[in-house]
């Protein structure tokens, strides 16, 4: 049996996914885009220089290509999702199935590096009030709920230019970015720190980024989906966040507020 190489504190890839349903990239103009646009902008400034990649199946996908087999693709080699949670969302099966799908890879993640078990990989924006709205799938519907959303109900009319709805995305890649920052341990030893230095400890927000091969990170053999832990939110994050109850209290919301 050949011998382990050292091990070394890696981050893994700055891969998101784009969720969302097509009604609403149609209904909102440029709107969603711009959104999508202006947070991997303010998450690359925040992030470093390592490129981060947001995909999105429209224009991300060329013609000819297996459609669903690319988004499946995409979503295994993802490390966080950001759903735009609207009525046509939670009433789509395959939105629905696309956060399902990432649930799994989420499990798959922590049970490869148990170090980050707990840390939430999903970061929901509440784009339009779905109060009333019966989802197509109350579990992963539930799943959802158990998370903190960035509400942008009312942020939604704003200009891009708009302060308060800057500080809301800045905010939201904020919290990705504490998500991406944290390091595995691996046996990779062929991606050292670009300087010769030693990798820092885990969590710790190094001056050059080092990631995983995305290849490395194939989903692993299925795992039991445990239940969702959510961290509470920071006091910074409390006004620009809130979860989907109690929408209206956002200044004292946290993820279970009635």
């Amino acid at each position: 049996m050949a011998e382990r190489g050292p091990f070394v504190l890696q981050r893994l890839p700055p891969i998101g996914f784009w969720s969302y349903a097509r009604q609403d990239e149609k209904a909102a103009g440029d709107n969603l885009r711009v959104l999508r646009g202006q947070l991997i902008a303010e998450l690359q400034q925040q992030y470093g220089r390592e490129p981060i990649h947001i995909f999105q199946d429209v224009g991300a996908i060329k013609p000819g290509i297996d459609w669903e087999a690319a988004i499946s693709d995409a979503l295994k080699r993802s490390t966080f999702m950001i759903p735009i949670i609207t009525p046509a969302f939670i009433e789509s099966a395959w939105c629905m199935r696309e956060v399902a799908m990432f649930l799994e890879r989420d499990a798959e993640i922590n049970a490869r590096y148990p170090e980050l078990a707990g840390q939430p990989r999903i970061f929901p924006i509440l784009y339009i009030d779905i109060e009333g709205v019966e989802p197509i799938d109350p579990e992963t519907n539930a799943a959802l709920h158990k998370l903190q959303w960035s509400r942008f109900t009312d942020l939604r009319f704003e200009a891009i230019s708009d302060k308060s709805l800057l500080m809301a995305i800045s905010v939201l890649a904020r919290a990705v970015r504490q998500m991406l920052y944290l390091r595995v341990e691996t046996t990779d030893a062929s991606a050292p720190e670009a300087d010769g230095r030693a990798a820092p400890v885990l969590a710790t927000a190094p001056e050059t980024s080092s990631a995983l091969d995305p290849v490395a990170l194939e989903p692993l053999a299925p795992e039991p989906l445990g239940p969702v832990v959510v961290q509470p939110p920071m006091a910074a994050m409390a006004v620009a966040m809130a979860p989907p109850i109690a929408l209206a209290a956002i200044a004292t919301a946290g993820p279970h507020a009635t």
